[in-house]
């Protein structure tokens, strides 16, 4: 029995149980702010669809479709300003520009579906990132 690594083990899930609501707490504030942040896309006519209820999800990613738009452009655009997203659903990560089988069975329309990104943040985000995610992907829809 290797006693060390044990005890190890129970401080390291000690901490992470202490340091578990604030990690909520913070990923929930970025989550709600960019809820916010989104309603200026709609005050720019570009149309969005939240892919699942807010208070039903984890707070730390939000996946949210782009009508009429390829999730992959979306990606490769925040991809060279050095933001990280994914495409589609974590269900659905390898099917690239294909609309996720989950996300269509849920209801969403094809002209949403196909514009689906995995938005996370974590305890190292602040509400700046969410400006600058959201700036960058507002300056490349509203061309």
């Amino acid at each position: 029995m290797n006693t060390p690594a044990i005890i190890a083990a129970a401080e390291a899930l000690k901490k992470a149980v202490e340091d578990f609501a604030t990690r909520e707490k913070h990923c929930l504030l970025l989550k709600n702010y960019l809820y916010k942040k989104f309603e200026i896309f709609k005050e720019n006519n570009i149309e969005i669809r939240y892919n699942s209820p807010a208070e039903k999800t984890v707070s730390s990613t939000v996946n949210v479709s782009f009508k009429n738009e390829q999730a992959e452009r979306i990606v490769e655009h925040l991809s060279s300003k050095g933001i990280m997203i994914s495409a589609g659903s974590a269900c659905n990560s390898k099917n690239g520009a294909r609309a996720s089988h989950v996300l269509e069975a849920m209801g969403a329309p094809l002209e949403f579906a196909t514009g689906a990104v995995r938005i996370s943040f974590g305890i190292y985000n602040e509400l700046c990132d969410i400006d600058l995610l959201t700036s960058a992907i507002l300056s490349l829809l509203k061309k």
